[in-house]
């Protein structure tokens, strides 16, 4: 069995560096006050809170729900980062529905084995902020009345790696799975979201029900399933298998779940791909099982969860479920019970030789070479800079449960004929020059350095790990009373831009941050620097601003709920998708350029797109669907940006400093390196 926990891709280009300085916030309302306010909320000052456990808050009018974020119902640790997790209303039980005058915010589950994924980590203090209308944006009601009362709360997670400790327990006991009470009628319509165990047949969801007789889940009478072929979507078949809580998502608890078919001898394993697809939610968890390879004919079939299947809290099943859900399928031949028109063969294939010229599609229309199609074979027809390394048959086969930092300065790797490491090649600037590479799903590949990392391989590449190219953080303010020093920004990486130097006059006080380089180290093509703060006040009221975050292309905006039909909004919860703007300074002080309360966040970088046209913003070519040929803005591939140095904190009525010395003023923390760029 194939155990897959999330969604997996390589990614080329990435971006780091969003997040560099953060602003202090000011005046926040903690009570209520106006119209529109914070009623409750059921976290309390100092509390213990378990890292699955919803937090809700109440409030006095309904909320317009398109308004909630991360930005105005704001949960983050010590260090500044959000929690991690989705915004939803719940259902008044008395009544069945929406209770629009209350929001919760539920915590993201974890599915690594260390918890490292969590939504809320363990041993952490966090805050729960909701600002006011003041200096801020801020929720509205459905009445479009700002928020004017709001609330602070400062709370912990359990520092253990007991679930026990960890985990609330929402519902007693192990879990159960959910399937309808009795079995449904044929030809029966069922809400396809009602959450019970169910099966998909080609993306139509058919439901399964206890017989009266047997006890046993079973779909419709009459209904089988198709042969599940890869090659025909009306024929896909998936197992969805509802649970009534929230359940442990790791590698080990998931591959207790299986399917099973019957032979003449007993039931037997069925190759099968495991994927949680939801958890933590109010109706529970929901794991989807996905059947590797054709089913066979004319058998039936059944999921099975072992005894030992743990929900969060680590309670356990004691026997093993094997009656949740059983069915039959078709014999080889017969139609697909949902689309009559599809039949079943007994073979799966997507077969290409590109041998067959007729297949080839010549109106396409490309600025480059076309390929070379015909004798079994499909090459390009342009020069290759590969020669396989060293005697033509270098294999760079990185070992299994290893991390390799591969350095695009200069660096040595090892390897030969079949991945046998008897012999070396040097990498220089960022060139791998080898025959087959192949990263196992163990290990991971991490690439540092200021070049952009070229793989160039003349045989197969293989890649099951994950490769690396994360710009890196600034780890903060070295030294204090320093003014007089630089705050240098963190290195990018394989062509990402370095972050911008905080605090980078010596001689008096500066005014805002250094903005962080572009891909590729271009001046001042990173996130702009956080403004300077002044006052004469204690340290976190003279609070400077943060700076921007670095870009790679537009921002990805994220649906906090899940929901369409709510507005999309940047999120700090999905880093690398969209750049944030620098956090504002305390609004006790001023800013050292504007003169304004609440010093200016640093502007995200400038995107890499510089013509006017938003449909030719990517690398390469796209053909529309009437035919015309757009070409991509971009020249080649690009990397990230780093992002803006926080401005500093300056104990002063006036700005600069009068009497500059390197105590006389805070330092703002540089920028974060961006992220790289990797050819393959």
């Amino acid at each position: 069995m194939m155990v897959r926990k999330t969604l997996g891709w390589l990614a080329l280009s990435m971006v780091a560096g969003l997040f560099e300085g953060c602003g202090g916030s000011g005046g926040l309302a903690t009570g209520a006050g106006g119209d529109f306010h914070v009623l409750s909320a059921n976290v309390a000052d100092g509390q213990v809170w378990r890292i699955n456990r919803p937090i809700e808050v109440r409030f006095s009018e309904d909320v317009d729900f398109s308004t909630v974020s991360l930005n105005t119902f704001r949960i983050t640790n010590a260090a500044g980062f959000s929690a991690i997790g989705f915004f939803f209303q719940p259902t008044d039980p008395s009544t069945g529905e929406i209770d629009r005058q209350r929001v919760v915010f539920q915590p993201s589950c974890p599915i690594e084995e260390d918890f490292s994924d969590a939504g809320l980590l363990p041993g952490h203090d966090y805050q729960l902020i909701i600002t006011g209308s003041v200096g801020a944006p801020t929720l509205r009601s459905t009445a479009g009345q700002p928020l004017t009362g709001g609330i602070l709360r400062s709370f912990s997670t359990p520092d253990s790696d007991d679930p026990l400790d960890l985990f609330q327990d929402t519902v007693p006991g192990p879990p159960s799975v959910r399937i309808l009470p009795s079995r449904p009628e044929v030809g029966q319509v069922i809400d396809p979201d009602t959450p019970a165990t169910h099966v998909e047949i080609g993306g139509i969801s058919r439901f399964f029900g206890r017989d009266p007789l047997t006890q046993e889940g079973l779909l419709e009478p009459g209904l089988a399933l198709p042969l599940s072929h890869y090659s025909i979507p009306e024929n896909q078949v998936t197992f969805v298998v509802q649970f009534d809580q929230a359940i442990l998502g790791t590698a080990g608890n998931l591959s207790k779940l299986r399917l099973e078919y019957l032979t003449a001898t007993g039931w037997e394993t069925l190759p099968s791909e495991v994927e949680l697809e939801v958890n933590c939610t109010e109706d529970g968890s929901r794991v989807r099982v996905l059947p590797q390879g054709l089913l066979p004919q004319n058998r039936s079939i059944r999921v099975v969860v072992d005894a030992g299947f743990s929900d969060l809290s680590g309670d356990t099943t004691v026997a093993t479920a094997d009656d949740i859900a059983v069915a039959e399928t078709v014999s080889g031949g017969d139609p697909n019970p949902l689309f009559p028109e599809v039949d079943n063969p007994l073979v799966d294939e997507v077969l290409e030789t590109f041998g067959v010229e007729d297949l080839e599609d010549k109106t396409a229309v490309f600025p480059v070479p076309r390929a070379i199609w015909g004798d079994g074979q499909l090459e390009a027809n342009f020069a290759f800079g590969g020669t396989g390394g060293p005697g033509g048959d270098f294999d760079w086969h990185i070992p299994p449960s290893t991390e390799l930092v591969l350095d695009t300065t200069n660096d040595v790797i090892f390897g030969g004929p079949g991945g046998a490491q008897t012999g070396s090649n040097p990498v220089i600037n960022g060139i791998v020059d080898v025959r087959d590479f192949f990263l196992p799903p163990s290990s991971t590949l991490r690439i540092v350095g200021p070049n952009t990392c070229t793989i160039l391989a003349s045989g197969s590449v293989r890649i099951q790990g994950l490769i690396l190219l994360a710009g890196s953080d600034n780890p903060g303010v070295a030294t204090l009373n320093t003014a007089n020093q630089p705050e240098a920004g963190a290195v990018g990486t394989a062509g990402g831009g370095d972050g911008g130097t905080g605090s980078y006059l010596t001689t008096q006080s500066t005014p805002r941050g250094g903005a962080g380089f572009g891909a590729f180290q271009v001046i001042d093509g990173g996130g702009q620097g956080g403004e300077a703060s002044y006052v004469n006040l204690p340290g976190p009221q003279r609070r400077g601003s943060g700076g921007g975050g670095g870009t790679l292309g537009h921002d990805v905006y994220y649906d906090h709920d899940s929901n369409s039909t709510t507005e999309l909004v940047r999120c700090q919860m999905l880093t690398g998708l969209d750049a944030e703007y620098g956090n504002m300074g305390a609004l006790e002080a001023l800013g050292a350029e504007s003169n304004q309360p609440g010093a200016i966040g640093g502007l995200p970088a400038p995107l890499p797109f510089n013509d006017i046209d938003p449909n030719n913003d990517f690398l390469g070519t796209m053909r529309t669907t009437d035919g015309q040929l757009i070409l991509g803005e971009l020249d080649d591939l690009w990397a990230g940006s780093g992002g803006g140095a926080g401005g500093d904190s300056v104990f002063s009525d006036t700005f600069p400093h009068p009497n500059f010395n390197p105590n006389s003023d805070e330092k703002g923390a540089g920028g974060g390196g961006g992220g790289g760029c990797l050819r393959i």
